[in-house]
């Protein structure tokens, strides 16, 4: 592997060397409330695919490890691992009209009649990472867009975890698959998929055997609930098993919850974890479900009046030219009997649809409309 130095060193794959060039990313340890602007939730699930690739020896392959997770409306999952040459777009199949996004010119949109949409970013012709990723549960750190590599890194070392929030939320059922290059060594990759802030824990993880062994992984599965004293217990779901990569897995569980549709919206975030220094790369992202944006809105009620108490800097509420203050009459024709509800109604715009509100300001009324994009 590579030589350390301060800013240049060679990595060696197949014998070859590669010069490269080390930078250091910046960390912040602030951790914003963007989630609760857009999203109020008594029930909480994070869903964590710990990724670990011993693969150092599968080399710099057209070959990816890819990682599928489905959901749907009750609870149910499937997860599967698999080494594939195939695109990313093939992970799924949809059929659905394109949809053009001024906000993501490089990616693939497309919207089926039921509302469902497909979203396909292509990290090595990626849009603006501020776009992609937003600080939703805990600021972005220790990753970019790296040209170099066409692809997501993710920089960590020991007790300094990467992490990225996708900046769109989705609804069940829906599909989250991504493709990594299988090159980091001893490293946990974590998809995180959190209902509103992530207080009970569905962890599914995936996790290497031995540093000499680059052909084998463990998968289990289990569940944390996080009490108001911040006790937790933990619920295995799926007992740890071997599986060898080239053969791949495929496993389905139900989450412990009650048997009603799940309707909170969902955020996707990337961790990567290691015991010593490693870059993980990830290539593609498919996001496959009722998708919508986070419109930077946050609201606050006061006597039975809904009003907009934080409007995010950037975001599609400010570029249409909604201010702090302004009293929300209606979302998409319906009065919202409190916050959660003006989430909700908001939230039922996905991409490609057109929210619009009626507010009061300064005691005149006005209609204003925000692309969801």
């Amino acid at each position: 592997m590579a030589q350390k130095a301060d800013q240049k060193c060679e990595v060696f794959v197949n014998h070859e060397p590669i010069p490269v060039r080390l930078s250091l990313v910046g960390i912040e340890r602030n951790f914003p409330t963007l989630q609760q602007l857009e999203t109020q939730t008594v029930r909480n699930i994070l869903i964590v695919a710990a990724f670990v690739a011993a693969t150092a020896n599968i080399g710099w392959a057209d070959e990816m490890l890819r990682l599928k997770l489905s959901m749907d409306e009750f609870g149910n999952c499937t997860v599967s691992v698999e080494n594939t040459e195939e695109p990313l777009a093939k992970a799924t199949e949809f059929k659905g009209d394109m949809v053009k996004s001024s906000r993501l010119p490089k990616s693939t949109i497309q919207k089926d009649q039921s509302g469902l949409v497909r979203l396909l970013h292509d990290f090595a012709e990626p849009d603006e990472f501020d776009v992609l990723f937003a600080n939703v549960l805990g600021n972005s750190r220790n990753v970019r867009l790296d040209q170099r590599f066409k692809a997501l890194t993710l920089t960590s070392t020991k007790g300094d975890d990467a992490i990225a929030t996708y900046a769109y939320r989705f609804k069940p059922p829906f599909t989250v698959a991504y493709d990594r290059y299988p090159l980091a060594d001893n490293t946990v990759l974590l998809s995180v998929i959190s209902l509103g802030t992530p207080e009970d824990a569905l962890y599914i993880n995936l996790f290497s055997l031995d540093r000499s062994d680059d052909s084998s992984a463990k998968l289990g599965a289990f569940w944390i609930e996080t009490k108001p004293n911040g006790q937790q217990n933990r619920t295995q779901l799926i007992d740890p098993f071997e599986f060898k990569l080239d053969k791949g897995v495929s496993k389905t569980f139900r989450l412990p919850l009650p048997n009603a549709k799940i309707k909170t919206p969902c955020f996707l975030s990337f961790k990567g974890r290691s015991s010593q220094h490693s870059v993980q790369e990830i290539s593609g992202l498919l996001i496959e479900g009722q998708v919508t944006p986070l419109f930077g809105i946050g609201f606050d009620e006061r006597r039975g009046v809904i009003f907009t108490k934080q409007i995010v800097k950037g975001s599609l509420a400010e570029k249409v030219g909604i201010q702090v203050g302004d009293v929300i009459l209606s979302i998409n024709g319906e009065n919202p009997d409190d916050i959660q509800h003006a989430s909700a109604l908001l939230g039922k715009t996905v991409l490609g649809d057109t929210a619009t509100l009626e507010i009061e300001r300064a005691g005149k009324p006005s209609t204003i409309s925000i692309k969801s994009e």
